[in-house]
């Protein structure tokens, strides 16, 4: 990291460098102070400041970046800044001595080069500066105007009313033009966007020295703009024979690009123009990526729809791939924005030379973002737009193609939405099969967290798993294949080759190699899709519970070591109490020795809670099961430091501990798939009672009062208690609950005295006993048959949980999958505290924890997988057969990478097959229906046509 002297960048305001820094970091990020300074923002403030010393100091840095665009500036650079600050010539000098500036960088906003600032403000140093690095001085803005139009079009400096600075205002401008001209290639004809020329604006607002120095030049003279020539201009404001004009001022120099451009303007209007213009120069050189200023040939083409002249210029040459510097949309966006289909055509017959993964400069959008959100609104040629069209083009069933704009598929704009999230979030639901089919990702997440998932019906989801699901083949016979395709689920897949193409004139792309990215998680759509209670009846899909049960072989003796090292701990803990809390005699080397092993599986223990809640302390403490856990560590490590626990506190943390600790093993063993569904039933029964009672209960306190009331008796003279169970209100409560809840009664045993007494008794008889205890009954029957039919869904659930968390804490959570809990807002707002991502962060970490835990192998489509297909013949074995030879050892033993399904899995994925068969036979049958039927109404038809004509021939 660098650093600054202070005494070295002491500054004349009596602030450091280091002030400065701090000072620059509150303005740019609200006063947050960043970790690393940033020095293009003390470059910017030392300049603010006036500074010059200080300038060129932090300038001197062969660190500092002096080509980068900075936001909080609106994008400028450090020498845009320096070009727009009345004052600061000296300091866009300094800025030009950097041998690593790119003088021809435009400004994103304003859209100007810093040639044209030079000569808007008549720094004529800074534009022969600029020309000695090989600036570009027939750059052109926007409206095609370059530095020598704003320089004559400034040169009288009219707006200065001091006569002393004006006169030194005009000679700035006089020796900027006499720099530009004595640039060899300066086109001194260049017409902008309105055909005027420099001598135009020269003639009509520029100064007398300005317009003799271009005609000296043999600047064309003859330029007409709305029938009022240059000649025109000059005889209204100079006298006669002010200028002499010789025969090179009559011929233009203007460059056939502009022109052409001149001619492509008039294309709407008058069709044709451009081919006849080019045909005029047609044996001369012609620069087909030359611009405008606003566009290039192709640009201007795509943007208004000429689909004939695309086609010439891509023959002629031109890169389809070029764009203008000053508007960097290539041109296959701007189609695509439009909806011009026939054009996308002509880019995709190209093939590997178009770039399909372009994105615009300002919204991030690719080509699909801009054919599904279709937002054109322009006129010229609307007839020939079709959006849907456009669609079925790029998401072409072709796998060549295909591959090609994979990267776009999954391409995110500015605010992180891939076109599966358009397209879900507009209800284009033939856009999202369309997508879904092209191995669209359906847990990526935009800015706002979401998925697409969360806005694509089941209907659709269903009907795309079915896609997925292929088979090959007679479904009895022994070759029959089953293809599981899971290109929506895990990570995106990537171009392997780097993009080495220029910023303006990208190189033609070979084939791309698509491969998934290596060590992010894979199952986490899942558990989106897991979070909406419509989609959960597609997590019994075939498609998706043989992912499940890949994975779950994959990650399960993670789960295996854990339930064993917990059991352990369950085994000697209970032991140790048992014994402490035991009348016989121990040998004291024996406890003290299950102690020890106690205290050493509880440090363990420990260290595995620590290690979660390093993992993400907000999902650590917002989780039931952790705060039991915490307790029942804390409650152990009193017992174990305890000498004695047969005092009446000591026994009842005894009690606590060992009820927490068992309790603790019955959630462990609900983590496995095939217990999942009965811990699920016996929480989801647990809260359902919970919640009836407590609205219940208050039936159940009002008659144990008032049985304490009616029912307490004072002690006989022979000592015994009537009643005794209702002597005080902690019994009668007790009593009456227990009564309540267990349905015994023990009416012999109580003794009434009041009538009332009597019927208040049969009243909670019928209310409590009869209607309460089997309404309670009643409620657990039909909550257990509901649950019992949600049985495998909950089990997927819970399985796509637990994956989850495994892949996302030994990958280092790089999709911030533990910042999705809690699932209510207040609680995220408290801290994450994740620590997990920054030890990732780190390369060395990184590998060292993949090395340990094996992280690598825990993934399916890192190698194994890696076209994220599984294979499968169902009636030779359950094995996975996309990699022969890879599943048995040298010992015949099953290999490592070998993968294998259920049979109920297999079976579940035959059947769905056999019905998508019948459903589709059914289909054709009714079309063949339809067309036999049409073709005895035409029979018909035929036969009647030929009685009519045979009648008419008779007659």
């Amino acid at each position: 990291m660098l650093s600054f002297d202070e005494g070295k960048y002491k500054s004349k305001g009596n602030k450091t460098a280091t002030q400065i820094v701090g000072i620059s970091l509150k303005m740019s990020f609200g006063g947050k102070m960043g970790c690393v300074p940033d020095h293009g923002i003390d470059l910017i403030s030392a300049m603010d400041e006036g500074d010059l010393r200080l300038f060129s100091d932090i300038l001197a840095d062969d660190a500092l970046d002096v080509n980068k665009e900075y936001s909080e500036y609106n994008n400028s650079t450090v020498l845009h800044l320096a070009l727009s600050q009345p004052g600061k010539e000296e300091f866009a000098l300094q800025v030009l001595l950097r041998p690593d500036l790119n003088p021809n960088i435009p400004h994103k906003i304003v859209r100007s080069f810093p040639i044209h600032l030079a000569a808007e403000i008549g720094a004529h140093e800074v534009i022969q500066s600029l020309i000695d690095i090989n600036a570009d001085v027939n750059a052109r803005i926007e409206n095609g105007n370059t530095a020598l139009h704003l320089a004559c079009l400034k040169s009288n400096a009219n707006w200065i009313k001091d006569p002393i600075l004006k006169q030194e205002a005009q000679c700035n401008y006089i020796k900027c033009v006499e720099a530009l001209l004595k640039k060899e290639n300066i086109n001194i004809d260049c017409e902008n966007n309105l055909g005027i020329s420099p001598l135009y604006f020269g003639a009509e607002k520029g100064s007398q020295e300005i317009i003799q120095l271009l005609i000296k030049k043999g600047a064309y003279a003859k330029v007409e703009v709305d029938d009022e020539s240059i000649e025109d201009h000059l005889n209204a404001r100079f006298p006669a024979g002010t200028f002499s004009l010789t025969p090179a001022n009559t011929q233009s120099k203007d460059t056939i690009e502009n022109k052409l451009f001149s001619a492509l303007y008039k294309e709407s209007t008058s069709p044709g123009t451009f081919i006849a213009t080019y045909n005029t120069y047609k044996d001369q050189t012609i620069k087909w990526n030359a611009d405008n200023g606003a566009y290039s040939f192709l640009q201007y083409c795509c943007d208004l729809g000429f689909k004939s002249l695309v086609s010439f210029l891509i023959d002629e040459g031109a890169d389809p791939n070029y764009y203008c510097p000053n508007y960097k949309m290539s041109p296959i966006l701007l189609a695509a924005h439009h909806g011009y289909y026939k054009i996308l055509k002509i880019f995709k017959e190209l093939n590997n030379d178009i770039d399909f993964s372009a994105v615009d400069p300002f919204k991030k959008e690719n080509i699909l973002h801009k054919i599904i959100k279709r937002e054109s609104k322009a006129y010229v040629n609307f007839e020939e737009r079709n959006y849907e069209k456009c669609l079925s083009l790029i998401v072409d069933d072709e796998a060549s193609f295909r591959s090609l704009i994979q990267p776009t598929i999954n391409g995110a704009d500015h605010l992180g939405n891939t076109p599966l999230h358009v397209a879900a979030q507009l209800g284009q639901e033939d856009t999202v099969r369309k997508l879904l089919r092209c191995s669209a990702n359906i847990g990526i997440k935009n800015l706002r967290d979401e998925t697409p998932i969360l806005h694509i019906s089941p209907e659709v989801m269903e009907e795309y798993l079915d896609d997925c699901l292929q088979g090959e083949g007679l479904i009895t016979d022994e070759r029959y294949k089953i293809v599981f395709s899971y290109s929506f689920l895990g990570p995106p897949l990537i171009d392997k080759k780097s993009e080495k193409a220029s910023l303006l004139r990208p190189e033609p792309r070979e084939m791309p190699n698509m491969v998934p990215q290596y060590n992010l998680p894979e199952a986490e759509p899942l558990w989106y899709m897991s979070q909406l209670p419509g989609h959960r009846a597609l997590l019994t899909h075939p498609v998706i519970t043989s992912f499940l049960c890949m994975k779950w072989r994959r990650m399960r003796h993670y789960f295996y070591i854990n339930l064993l090292f917990y059991l352990l701990y369950v085994g000697f803990f209970t032991t140790y109490l048992l014994l402490k809390n035991s009348e016989m005699e121990i040998a004291s080397g024996t406890l003290n020795t299950i102690r020890i092993i106690v205290m050493v599986l509880l440090v363990l223990l420990t260290i595995r809670e620590f290690l979660q809640a390093f993992v993400s302390f907000r999902r650590y403490i917002f989780s039931v099961e952790n705060i039991l856990e915490i307790s029942l560590v804390s409650l152990s490590f009193y017992i174990c430091f305890t000498e004695n626990l047969k005092t009446e506190s000591s026994r009842s943390i005894c009690v606590a501990a060992l009820l927490l600790t068992w309790a603790e093993m019955v959630l462990l063993f609900g983590r496995h798939p095939k217990a999942s569904t009965f811990v699920t039933m016996f929480k989801r029964i647990s809260q359902n009672f919970i919640l009836f009672l407590t609205w219940s209960i208050s039936f159940i306190i009002a008659f144990a009062l008032a049985f304490y009331i009616m029912l307490k008796k004072p002690a006989t003279k022979e000592g015994e208690q009537p009643n005794p169970y209702f002597t005080t209100v902690e019994r009668s409560l007790l009593k009456t609950i227990t009564m309540s809840l267990t349905g015994e009664i023990e009416f012999e045993s109580i003794e009434f005295d009041l009538p009332f007494g009597r019927i208040v008794f049969l009243l909670y008889v019928f209310f409590i006993m009869l209607v309460l205890v089997n309404l309670l009954n009643g409620l657990a029957v039909s909550d257990i048959s509901s649950i019992q039919k949600e049985a495998e869904i909950v089990n997927h659930v819970s399985r796509i949980e637990l994956i989850s968390y495994f892949e996302s804490m030994l990958l280092g959570d790089p999709f911030h999958f533990f910042s999705n809990w809690p699932p209510f807002s207040w609680g995220r707002k408290v801290p994450d505290c994740s620590c997990l991502r920054g030890v990732f962060q780190s390369r060395l970490m990184s590998k060292l924890i993949g090395l340990t835990l094996g992280s690598k192998r825990f993934l399916l489509f890192s190698e194994r997988l890696a076209e994220k297909q599984a294979i499968f013949y169902p009636n030779r074995s359950r094995r996975e057969k996309s990699q022969m030879g890879a599943h048995t050892s040298s010992k015949g033993l099953l290999d490592p990478e070998t993968i294998v399904l259920d049979v109920e899995i297999l079976e579940a994925a035959k059947m769905r097959l056999m019905r998508k068969q019948e459903v589709s036979l059914i289909a054709t049958n009714q079309r063949i229906n339809k067309i036999e039927r049409s073709l005895r109404l035409m029979s018909k038809q035929q036969n009647y046509i030929i009685d009519l004509l045979t009648q008419m021939s008779s007659k």
